[in-house]
């Protein structure tokens, strides 16, 4: 029976000091290689430190290729082992965080329409994963008899695709940060070496030019950077709207900034626009990068005005055509999700610091609140600190009407415009009475005072029962969750934390929330499985501390707490405070026993002696007081 040709062919270079990653690689495939008929080509470079046996588990074939410093030809043997319709390449320290829209893509009816799928690569400037920028990748064609790799470092694909589909899928790439500076250097040798070599045999190849142009940026050899592209920029034939061209045009001033010649970039910049045909492609850049040196040199308002060309030309202007170009090397990072957020922020925040805020309604206007959650709650609160300085109450309500839109903001929003509302509203009525507005439309207004107090440690037990009596419950689980994270804090801190509650109180707290916990898993649905919430820990914990609190006997109780601190070390304070307060507790009910006696036998002095030594032990203890009297 004839095979079934595969949909999709990946092919992997492997190399070695590569096995921290390369399992994460395979794991992030694996969904897309079960959901999409696939086939995984390795291709062993002379991998001695056992990566490519954690991949030859997932592979399909390994091909062995003796390594030749020459990139195109290592990813042509793999290749040219593939059978499939489309083709995607990979590097072995790389591996992508959901893929499900390239199973869709390649599930669906929209292959059949494109040349190739642009996903993008995250490049990670440290090893915390802190730092990063995004820019598209072209790593995955419609397979061809003509598709071949060219270019001995920096490969890409020919020919050329013309039809692009994009995609927000990413992949997570440490590939451009290193362990020490000698692996860093070691690299950079390897990678000019390479491209003067491939540049020398082919001088007139133009990319491999702009290739050397982007190492020599790399190695911080400013000048040799600026004289190449120059020098290519005057010998080429190409017309000055080819791709390489204007990325050479526009590496020029990017290399004065690198090199902290701040006025030459600018006067370049300034130039280009004046001077040369730039595509659209190449204006976004340049209204990017001099937005964001702007405000790294606090010229503000020049920041947030460029922002806003960035914007124009970006599209944001109803109405506006984008024109049909090839892609830039490297230029459609300009227009990713993830870059236009950023130079709106940017633009945001110059413009408050430059107090123009008849620019802040065109860019708030171009943010994609859903995006990113944490972009967009920083934003939130520039939108109320804009209304409060500028008393745009339209700006305010339009805006707001766009945030609340997205489910996964609404409780940060609320959150933070509570705590406008507590601290503006005398002087901002209108602020309070557009807050009193959302909290008679949705009823969990409650939760949000909740967060907000609670996080200044002044919830009160009134602000407690009037979100159970007054909301619709829907925020239940997030509530018990708030106050059982400040109960384990009380916890893990007796003995250190001033909390002026005694080792019984906290632990009686700490059971009822975690009771609240437990009933609110089980109305959402959520682990609704008794079997499966009793071995949550919060649960289990509080199950046990119930025991002890109930138990009369203190041999016993001493157990069941040796038990506790077993399972939960952090609980030993805790432990040893309420193993001494049962101590006292039965030694004052013996002593509570023994003044009673005395007082019915008449002994009344003796009895009172008895119970100035209990009120000390118990101070609180009304039914001490009572008897003294």
């Amino acid at each position: 029976m004839e095979k079934t040709r595969p949909v999709l062919s990946i092919s992997m270079l492997v190399s070695n000091n590569r096995r921290d990653t390369i399992e994460k690689c395979m794991e992030s495939l694996v969904p897309l290689m079960n959901a999409v008929p696939s086939e995984l080509i390795i291709v062993d470079t002379g991998c001695t430190d056992g990566s490519v046996d954690i991949a030859r588990k997932y592979a399909d074939k390994v091909v062995r290729f003796t390594w030749c410093k020459d990139f195109s030809a290592a990813r042509n043997a793999g290749l040219f082992e593939c059978t499939g319709e489309w083709f995607l390449y990979l590097d072995d320290d790389e591996w992508f965080e959901d893929v499900s829209e390239l199973i869709a893509f390649f599930r669906g009816e929209e292959r059949k329409h494109y040349d190739t799928l642009w996903y993008i690569q995250r490049n990670y400037n440290d090893f915390e994963g802190t730092a990063y920028s995004d820019s598209y990748v072209g790593r995955c064609v419609k397979r061809t008899s003509q598709t071949k790799f060219c270019g001995k470092i920096h490969e890409w694909l020919e020919p050329l695709p013309q039809r692009i589909k994009q995609v927000d899928s990413f992949v997570h790439h440490y590939g451009y940060v290193f362990k020490t500076e000698e692996d860093r250097k070691k690299h950079l040798e390897r990678n000019l070496s390479l491209e003067e070599a491939a540049v020398k045999e082919n001088p007139e190849d133009i990319r491999m030019c702009c290739q050397l142009v982007q190492e020599y940026r790399s190695a911080k050899r400013f000048e040799d950077a600026e004289r190449f592209a120059k020098q290519t920029l005057q010998q080429t034939k190409y017309e000055k709207t080819n791709s390489f061209v204007q990325y050479l045009l526009i590496t020029l001033p990017k290399i004065y900034m690198e090199a902290e010649e701040i006025e030459k970039a600018l006067a370049e910049y300034e130039r280009l626009l004046n001077e040369e045909v730039l595509l659209h492609q190449s204006k976004l850049a340049i209204y990017c990068e001099r937005a964001f040196l702007y405000g790294r040199e606090n010229r503000e308002k020049e920041a947030a005005e460029e922002s806003l060309r960035y914007l124009e030309e970006y599209g944001i202007v109803p109405g506006k055509e984008e024109p049909q170009e090839f892609p830039i090397m490297d230029f459609e990072q300009y227009r990713s999700k993830f870059n236009r957020q950023r130079v709106i922020k940017g633009g945001i925040t110059s413009a408050m610091l430059s107090k123009e805020y008849g620019y802040l309604g065109r860019l708030f206007a171009g943010l994609d609140w859903a995006h990113d959650t944490e972009i967009s709650k920083e934003m939130v609160k520039a939108l109320v600190q804009c209304y409060l300085f500028s008393k745009d109450e339209s700006l305010l309500l339009r805006e707001l009407e766009r945030v609340l839109k997205v489910e996964t903001l609404r409780m940060p929003v609320y959150a933070i415009l509570h705590s406008a509302y507590v601290e503006f509203s005398e002087r901002r009525p209108e602020l309070a009475e557009v807050l009193e507005q959302l909290n008679r439309r949705d009823g969990n207004f409650g939760f949000f005072h909740l967060i907000n107090t609670e996080e200044k440690g002044i919830t009160t037990e009134q602000d407690i029962a009037d979100y159970y009596e007054k909301s619709d419950r829907k925020y239940d689980v997030e509530v018990a969750e708030l106050f059982l994270k400040g109960c384990e804090r009380k916890l893990s801190g007796f003995g250190t934390l001033e909390t002026g509650m005694t080792a019984e109180a906290t632990v009686k707290e700490y059971i009822l929330w975690a009771k609240r916990y437990e009933e609110a898993l089980r109305g959402t649905g959520e682990r609704a499985d008794e079997d499966e919430q009793e071995q949550l820990p919060v649960i289990q914990l509080a199950r046990m501390l119930e025991e002890v609190l109930a138990e009369p006997d203190l041999a016993v109780c001493g157990e069941k707490l040796k038990q506790v601190v077993a399972l939960y070390p952090v609980m030993l304070p805790v432990a040893k405070a309420l193993l001494a307060e049962k101590e006292v507790a039965i030694l004052a009910g013996q002593l509570k026993t023994m003044a009673r006696n005395l007082l019915i036998e008449g002994k009344t002095e003796e009895a009172k002696t008895v119970l100035s030594e209990l009120a000390m032990l118990v101070p609180g203890d009304e039914e001490v007081k009572e008897l003294l009297i």
